[in-house]
């Protein structure tokens, strides 16, 4: 993970880092608020971390599809 210099927040390099931010960006605001965040925000939270982790998912078929398709070129050769 990154650190901005200048503000010194956090910026994510990869999908991992975007949901450790978001969960802790979550912790962070159930902290400020005491506990009393809206549910609705709270899922709008959740429901970002798992958009993320599909496009993990999908990072990790195309990479492995990838890697299909090569050794399939290198066994016609």
């Amino acid at each position: 993970m990154k650190y901005n210099e200048k503000t010194g927040e956090k910026k994510p390099e990869n999908r991992t880092d975007e949901v450790n931010l978001s969960i802790e960006q979550l912790h962070n605001l159930q902290k400020k608020c005491n506990s009393m965040v809206s549910k609705d925000f709270e899922n709008n939270i959740l429901l970002k971390d798992i958009s993320i982790s599909l496009g993990l998912l999908v990072d990790i078929a195309a990479s492995i599809y990838n890697k299909m398709v090569e050794a399939g070129n290198n066994n016609k050769r």
